[in-house]
């Protein structure tokens, strides 16, 4: 009976090392993890500096270089001019800012043409690039169309700057086409548009 006693003894002994080794690796990997994060907190706040070159501002005498690319077609461009005068004295992220701002305020010319995005992609006191992306195709009509105050107003296509008050009354409309400019219409042209003014003001 001693044997079997024995083998139980040694059977939770040799358990009980496994444990110890298990728990052991355990602790070993958390501090090293730890150890690590706390070195990569230390360089964060280095690379951040550099990025965002804290204190620079862009100054009257810089350079602002474009570059440009058309998904559409592929085409790829560059141009450089001087900075936007109101971008003078502005930090990298007011830059940063106010291309956003552009964005979301879009002129109609920069619609038309189809802009995506515009990212500041190198700043410095005397330097910027800007990389500005477009989609040529993105709108192939030029105006669009609706009853506004029971009146005809042509828009451009960005359905914000009005191209026309038309002075066409929804009444003179053939009701087919009332329901649908009550919803508004797109119109691909000047050519187009105005054939349709014609027969709706004949």
């Amino acid at each position: 009976m001693r044997w079997k006693r024995w083998i139980v003894m040694g059977s939770v002994l040799v358990l009980l090392a496994g444990f110890c080794f298990a728990f052991y690796l355990g602790c070993y990997q958390k501090m090293n993890d730890r150890l690590e994060s706390k070195k990569e907190q230390a360089v964060l706040p280095q690379k951040s500096v550099e990025v965002n070159q804290t204190g620079s501002t862009v100054k009257k005498d810089a350079v602002c270089e474009f570059r440009y690319l058309d998904t559409a077609t592929g085409k790829q461009w560059t141009e450089s001019e001087p900075v936007d005068p109101e971008w003078i004295g502005l930090t990298r992220q007011e830059v940063i800012a106010s291309l956003a701002q552009e964005i979301s305020d879009m002129s109609l010319e920069e619609y038309q043409k189809g802009l995506v995005s515009s990212q500041l992609s190198s700043f410095s006191e005397r330097k910027l690039v800007v990389e500005k992306t477009y989609n040529s195709k993105a709108h192939p009509y030029e105006f669009y169309m609706i009853v506004y105050d029971n009146m005809l107003v042509v828009y451009y296509s960005d359905k914000k700057t009005v191209y026309d008050y038309t002075g066409i009354m929804v009444d003179d409309i053939p009701m087919k086409d009332q329901i649908t400019l009550n919803h508004g219409m797109y119109i691909r042209d000047e050519e187009e548009l105005y054939e349709l003014l014609q027969s709706y003001s004949s």
